[in-house]
């Protein structure tokens, strides 16, 4: 008898736990198709990603060989792709859009946008946004204005901006 009160409790402790287990085995296939799709198309494109971050929908990288910033983003239907010359780049910024919510006296504030505006050398040229977080289109929030902070220093680093030269003397 004690067996069976074993063997019963055992099966029915898979079977609730086992959905729980499925379906996070089936976000991570979804997770590395996506990043295939973005592998492929970086290959395709001649890129040699040196930095590069995947989450969500999303890839930002960097070539250092050759000098470009590249940004996909799985639309509905579509890939949407940017490259961006680093040499191009005069100024980045991170933008950062909140919500100001007051329940029960207490302020809080709920992250709407995170984007990398590019500000290129050209005035002619308009500004380039990347977006790194959309409340609309993703709903997980995990480290976005750090990843954005992350993403403006690494193009710092890797574009000539104006300013950025020490004098040797």
């Amino acid at each position: 008898m004690d067996y069976a009160m074993g063997l019963v409790s055992a099966i029915l402790t898979t079977l609730v736990f086992l959905p729980f287990f499925y379906i996070a085995y089936l976000g991570k296939q979804q997770s590395k198709k996506k990043y295939k799709i973005f592998q492929k198309e970086a290959r395709r494109l001649g890129f040699y990603l040196d930095e590069h971050e995947h989450w969500g929908n999303t890839l930002i990288g960097l070539d250092r060989t050759r000098s470009k910033l590249i940004y996909m983003r799985i639309l509905p239907g579509e890939l949407f792709k940017v490259e961006i010359p680093l040499e191009s780049i005069e100024k980045c910024n991170v933008l950062i859009e909140r919500n100001r919510r007051k329940t029960n006296g207490n302020v809080s504030f709920d992250l709407v946008r995170v984007d990398l505006e590019l500000i290129h050398t050209k005035p002619a040229e308009k500004s380039t946004l990347l977006n790194l977080y959309d409340r609309d289109g993703q709903v997980s929030q995990d480290f976005e204005v750090e990843r954005a902070e992350k993403w403006k220093k690494l193009i710092e680093k890797n574009c000539n901006l104006p300013g950025s030269f020490r004098s040797a003397s």
